[in-house]
């Protein structure tokens, strides 16, 4: 039987994920680098990156152990040429909203946590 760890991955892998991986919810060790960039004012017009801790996992769910880290790709199968007079829209922007999507493959990836373990997993989901 498979370890765990292994078993979420390849269900994180199914559900479309790029890539899952594990690591610690602890205070991240270079988390002072994003708050020295907000504070130069390097953030533009993207004030919702100041709301809220993110060097630290923990703040968002303090009883959290380890976080389960995916990612994912906007690439295509195949790019439209965009006609004549046209330009590209980026990828991430292309379909349903992304942060819609990875949000319900991240409750989907929890709820086959809780499934494996065979409790309920509480768990909270970031996108971006």
């Amino acid at each position: 039987m498979l370890q765990l760890r292994e078993q979420i991955r390849q269900e994180g892998l199914s559900l479309g994920f790029a890539r899952v991986g594990f690591a610690s919810s602890e205070r991240l060790p270079r988390g002072d680098v994003l708050s020295r960039w907000l504070r130069r004012g390097m953030a533009a017009d993207m004030a919702y990156m100041a709301h809220g801790p993110r060097d630290d996992p923990r703040s968002l769910m303090p009883e959290a152990r380890t976080a389960v880290v995916v990612v994912a790709s906007y690439a295509a199968e195949e790019d439209p040429a965009p006609g004549p007079g046209q330009g590209l829209l980026a990828r991430y922007a292309r379909g349903q909203d992304y942060h819609l999507v990875l949000r319900q493959r991240l409750e989907a990836l929890r709820s086959h946590i809780s499934e494996l373990v065979g409790r309920d997993v509480p768990a909270r989901a970031a996108v971006d």
